[in-house]
């Protein structure tokens, strides 16, 4: 019943959103398997697309193992090395998010400095008006 109700052009944004994020999550994904034989960009999108599915569909992070397991498969890498690469990758994600919290956490107080420091300039100036000119 909710589906009925739903915007189509905000569901295709969502969904332009979410694989915007997931091409991004394939590109770092990809940045640290080159050292490693240097499987195509096309196969990682491949294997970071699985694993999105993954997660979708079964509990916990099913998704990692199982790109872990299709990239071994896929390009011969080891699997210990690629298990690596995707906690190297989590970690990279857990920086980011600390990040974005951080500036989410110190926002409101650099606004409201900056609101106080406004009003406290819209006080002290003169008002002007037209005749101040004449």
């Amino acid at each position: 019943a909710t589906m009925r109700h739903a915007s189509p052009a905000l569901l295709v944004l969502a969904l332009c959103f979410h694989l915007l994020a997931l091409s991004g999550k394939a590109g770092i994904w990809w940045t640290f398997l080159k050292p490693l034989g240097g499987p195509r960009l096309t196969t990682v999108a491949r294997g970071t697309l699985v694993g999105a599915t993954l997660n979708s569909l079964f509990v916990g992070s099913s998704g990692e193992a199982g790109r872990v397991v299709l990239m071994s498969r896929l390009t011969g890498i080891p699997s210990a090395s690629i298990l690596a690469t995707v906690a190297l990758e989590r970690a990279v994600d857990l920086c980011g998010f600390l990040t974005i919290l951080a500036c989410a956490a110190l926002l409101p107080k650099i606004m409201s400095r900056h609101s106080r420091a406004s009003n406290a300039d819209s006080r002290s100036s003169e008002p002007t008006s037209c005749t101040s000119f004449f």
